[in-house]
């Protein structure tokens, strides 16, 4: 038969004016092949041009869900509400422009799955319900095993509220007017295989009393409230909108009698063609080995003409006759197609299992002139319920698992079923299912900055906006270190133009910043650029497992949704894992050892743990230490403090620091915001650099320099020996700065005193000194350091093996010796903590790149033989301080050439952007 006299390749005009050259369309598939935040996956795109190649009429997708919180199968394309639509129209864009490349139209089959969302799948979380018109479950068959399969795989749905179906009946018109803008020639609705929709329409399933449900009319309200909004919503009047119904659930007298009703319902809101398919888990007609149930009245035609449906459609067909059918299900030969379109059944077939193996089918066999009718077979392999299934009493669709074993010629199959996929696996098993490609953990400075390098590509022209990830924060809030500081006078002990972000301007004019301007500064900085929707709080990670056989981490976590509001165990998969952090323990303050501290009946606090409520008026307070902290705290108590003293074992250098330096005020005043922030910042960068190496070859210069501007400021009654006379020179320990000099002002009022001594003992209302000297503190503040928490507490094992971090070596201060795609950010010692952590972003932005350039999966640090037996370690600080001493015992070591720590940041950070990244690092 020539293709000019076949009826099913004359071309086809539907209401909406869009032209289909012929009447074959590739029917939807159940896919499952999302990629990053949902979005199609590449592959799943380059299959859709192969499918284009095929000259189909037109080409509809597999589902799309309109709500990522429910899904039917773990990998399904989804609208995504947590990115923007431009990245939605983006993607899309492409998987449109793939599919329409040699001018077939494409729909975008739309969907809800409602109760069908297995558990685990979309946001929901493993506890959540999934929504259906009535809380009825999904029956697999009157077995205890059948019923036991449903509970475990889809549960048991809740009845959707008013509020819901509303939102419901928004999220189908926001996903259409995206799939417009994507370029997309139109939608269809998918109202069958017991999904949400199909849900509704059926009094089994739907026993609403309200306007949704109890006549046949009500339970079609939401989706003529569907169709009504997608209309609205979108601007071309050729925009197409068809929809997908069941036959299986209308097949008796009074069925059909309903289902005609609905439809008049449903025709009436604009639809341009009615696709007939059938099956759902409750009713799978598609299975081959099911029969028809007693009291369905079906012709002894059906089996001949290849076609599931078509008895169905003809009843539509003579109280419908101007509306476009669809019948799609059981076609394989090119004469059952042009019969089934020839006798008026209907208008278009669909055709979905052997598109798969064939996906230029139309080209290759149905209009190839070259082929026989004898010879014009359709290919697929029949299908049979599983026999276990079927003795358990477990009903099951055919759609077609057997499909999966057939791939388009150098691609991956991406699709099984004319009709839907079994519930309990993925249609695709691919075993290297992620549910990220990077999960950053912690939303401080450094979790934030290591997310804005991934998302723009680390500066490089390769950006990741296809890419997935999140941040796992165990916190309510960003901020890291400065969500959970809280003392009186916490600021940043080293210039802010290092310490903001490179890539954000900081938008205040002085040199160090409080607690609360960093912490706001972190969070604006989040929000503006799209990371702060990526950030899920209160997921706390308690082990992360390299699995080699998958090439991925399973991380294991705790996430809100418990009873009670407790939290629950979780498993993510992602291919990277980015540590950021810190190196300390967020939950325990450091132990220290003070003779008879718990004698003391007053209270005892730590800086860590700062009580939101303390009242300090007009009490003593005692801060024991030297460092950062105790310099910070000191001038910002004595307003409302009695006194303060600060006891400190031996002193420190502390450097006063103009918060309006003359000649940062100079370049804030010539340049604009943006260009005076790079300036300040180099600025600071190249002072610091210098001041280092003038600290390691002049230390007596600055020795003497330092001791200057602290006498100028100190008065007669506090002697700058013993009290600000170190036992060390600059930088053997790290300075501290004071911001204008504040300690030495507050000690100048008498409200402050310092005192340099040891602690005998401590009484219930004093502290003994070794000197002899008694102080009397209302409160005792432990500023002696932070304990350590390598990776957050976190149980870190390679297939199931732990890891002792402290026994191996950092490459490039970034990845662990001997683990795969793990990133650890860590700082300078000698310089803000940001850039170091910009360097570790850099890094692992270029690492990731590269696995990707050479289509590789894993990138693990290795130690040569010849190295191991060699290599001197060396602490990751070499700073001199007793709690970083017990923090290098923990961390992992330092070494020489790739395994050196970071120490200088101009150099660091040209070999984290530029330099080798493949000595020492094995891919694969």
């Amino acid at each position: 038969m020539s293709k000019q006299s076949l009826e099913i390749a004359n071309p086809i005009t539907l209401p909406c004016g869009l032209t289909l050259r012929n009447r074959l369309a590739k029917a939807s598939l159940a896919e499952g092949w999302a990629g990053r935040d949902r979005l199609p996956h590449d592959d799943l795109i380059e299959t859709y041009r192969l499918w284009a190649e095929g000259d189909w009429g037109v080409i509809i997708t597999g589902n799309v869900h309109v709500d990522s919180t429910y899904l039917g199968g773990p990998e399904d394309v989804s609208l995504n509400e947590r990115i923007s639509r431009n990245a939605h129209i983006e993607a899309w864009g492409r998987w449109a422009a793939a599919s329409s490349e040699r001018g077939t139209p494409t729909l975008v089959q739309i969907n809800h799955p409602g109760r069908q969302s297995t558990i685990g799948a979309g946001t929901k979380g493993l506890f959540g319900k999934s929504i259906a018109p009535s809380a009825i479950g999904v029956d697999l068959g009157p077995g205890l095993v059948a019923k036991a399969a449903s509970a475990l795989v889809f549960g048991t749905p809740r009845e959707m509220t008013d509020f819901e179906i509303d939102d419901v009946v928004r999220r189908f018109a926001t996903t259409a007017q995206v799939a417009e803008a994507a370029g997309f020639a139109g939608v269809e609705i998918h109202a069958a295989h017991g999904y949400l929709l199909s849900a509704f329409l059926s009094a089994r399933s739907n026993q609403r009393t309200d306007e949704y449900g109890g006549t046949p009319r009500k339970r079609a309200r939401i989706v003529v409230e569907t169709i009504r909004a997608i209309r609205a919503a979108v601007s071309s009047p050729k925009f197409c909108v068809g929809i997908k119904i069941n036959s299986v659930d209308h097949q008796s007298a009074g069925e059909l009698k309903g289902c005609l009703e609905q439809l008049t319902e449903i025709t009436n809101a604009g639809v341009d063609f009615l696709e007939i398919s059938g099956g759902s888990y409750e009713n799978p007609t598609m299975v081959s080995s099911v029969v028809s149930e007693a009291g369905v009245k079906v012709s002894a035609s059906t089996a001949t003409r290849e076609a599931f449906f078509l008895d169905f459609a003809h009843a539509i067909r003579q109280t419908f006759p101007e509306l476009l059918l669809m019948v799609t299900g059981g076609f394989r030969s090119r004469l059952g197609l042009e019969h089934a379109v020839k006798s008026g059944a209907c208008d278009l077939v669909g055709v979905g299992r052997p598109s798969v193996v064939e996906p230029r089918l139309p080209r290759s066999i149905v209009f190839n002139p070259d082929v026989q009718d004898e010879d014009a077979r359709l290919p697929t392999k029949s299908f049979s319920q599983a026999t276990l299934s079927r003795w358990l009493g477990i009903k099951g669709l055919g759609g077609g698992t057997e499909t999966s074993q057939y791939t388009p010629p150098g691609r991956a199959a991406c699709a099984v079923a004319d009709g839907m996929p079994a519930p309990t696996s993925s249609p695709v098993q691919r075993t290297s299912h992620t549910d990220f490609d990077l999960i950053i953990v912690g939303a401080g400075i450094a979790g934030i900055n290591a997310a804005y390098r991934f998302q723009t590509g680390g500066g490089t022209s390769h950006h990741h906006h296809h890419s997935s990830y999140a941040i796992f924060e165990a916190r309510d809030a960003v901020g890291g270190t400065w969500d959970l500081f809280r003392y009186p006078g916490i600021r940043s002990d080293s210039d802010i133009f290092t310490f903001a972000f490179q890539w954000n301007t900081w938008p205040k004019k002085g040199t160090m910043a409080s607690g609360a301007e960093i912490r706001a500064y972190i969070k604006e900085s989040a929000q503006k650029t799209g990371i702060y929707d990526k950030i899920r709080f209160r997921h706390k990670i308690v082990a992360a497992n390299w699995e080699s056989e998958h090439s991925r981490w399973a991380i294991t976590t705790t996430v809100p949704g418990g009873g009670g509001g407790t939290a629950q165990p979780k498993v993510y998969y992602s291919q990277f894992v980015y540590l950021a952090t810190g190196y300390y323990d967020y939950e325990t303050p450091l132990s220290t050892t003070i003779p008879g501290i718990e004698n003391f009946q007053g209270k005892v606090l730590h800086p860590q743990f700062w009580p939101k409520d303390l009242d300090y008026t007009d009490k003593d307070v005692v801060i024991i230490g030297s460092g950062a902290t105790a310099v910070t705290m000191v001038p910002s108590m004595t307003d409302k403090a009695k006194h303060v003293t600060m006891l400190q074992r031996s002193p420190t250098y502390i450097f006063p620091l103009p918060q309006h330096g003359t000649l940062a005020q100079i370049v804030l005043f010539l340049f604009p915001r943006p260009v005076s922030h790079l300036i300040l910042r180099a600025g600071w960068i190249l002072q610091l650099v210098f001041m280092i190496q003038f600290c390691k070859y002049f230390p007596g210069i600055v020795r003497r320099v330092i001791k200057h501007e602290n006498v100028k400021r100190l008065t007669a009654e506090v002697p700058w020996d013993p009290h600000f006379n170190p036992r060390y020179n600059p930088w053997e320990q790290r300075l501290c700065a004071s911001q204008d000099g504040d300690i030495f002002a507050a000690l100048g009022t008498g409200k402050a005193s310092v005192v340099t001594d040891t602690i005998s003992v401590v009484t219930e209302k004093s502290i003994k000194l070794s000197s002899g000297s008694v102080l009397h503190p209302d409160i005792i503040v432990t500023a002696t350091g932070l304990r350590l928490s390598f990776a957050g507490g976190m149980d870190i094992t390679v297939d199931g093996q732990h890891m002792d971090q402290s026994k191996q070596f950092l490459w490039k201060g970034t990845m662990l010796q001997d683990i795969p795609n793990l990133f650890f950010t860590i700082g300078f010692e000698n310089a803000s903590w940001t850039l170091g952590c910009d360097c570790a972003a850099h890094l692992t932005v270029r690492v990731m790149e590269q696995l990707r350039q050479r289509g590789l999966r894993v990138a693990v640090p290795r130690m040569s033989a010849s190295e191991q037996e060699t290599m001197v370690p060396k602490p990751l600080f070499s700073l001199k301080a007793t709690y970083l001493d017990k923090v290098n015992e923990q961390l992992p070591k330092g070494g020489s050439g790739v395994w050196a720590p970071r120490t200088n940041y101009p150099v660091d950070l040209w070999k984290s952007t530029y330099g080798d990244i493949e000595t020492n690092l094995e891919m694969k």
